[in-house]
């Protein structure tokens, strides 16, 4: 059986995001990601889709800037643990859908991933 523990979710500290934000990952085109990177160095893509860059590999590089987004209060941590339950009204081929899931850590031998589930 799963077992499923609350955490400290890390949230944008400023009122209006809009620059911030992008589309999932997974349907970013280049042109879109460049886009996306010229509203705002703190645009969650820089993150979500990074680069090598300076001797390090994309996964590395998105970690120290998830830190220095952090450390320079762009993002703040909740102050208590918690479920972080999440709604997604979109549309797909003219019909309106909404998936509704929760966001939970799976903690493994050596490791641990934030899985978001529907």
């Amino acid at each position: 059986m799963a077992e499923i523990k609350s955490f400290r979710t890390i949230m944008y500290s400023r009122e209006v995001i809009t620059d911030f934000i992008s589309p999932p990952y997974d349907v970013i085109s280049p042109d879109e990601k460049t886009r996306l990177q010229k509203l705002s160095l703190f645009n969650i893509v820089n993150i979500e889709l990074s680069d090598y860059r300076d001797g390090k590999n994309k996964h590395k590089n998105a970690a120290g800037l998830l830190q220095s987004l952090e450390d320079d209060g762009i993002f703040e941590r909740e102050e208590k643990p918690a479920l972080c339950f999440y709604e997604q009204i979109f549309e797909d081929h003219g019909i309106k859908m909404t998936r509704r899931g929760f966001c939970f850590f799976e903690i493994g031998r050596s490791s641990f991933r934030v899985n978001c589930e529907r």
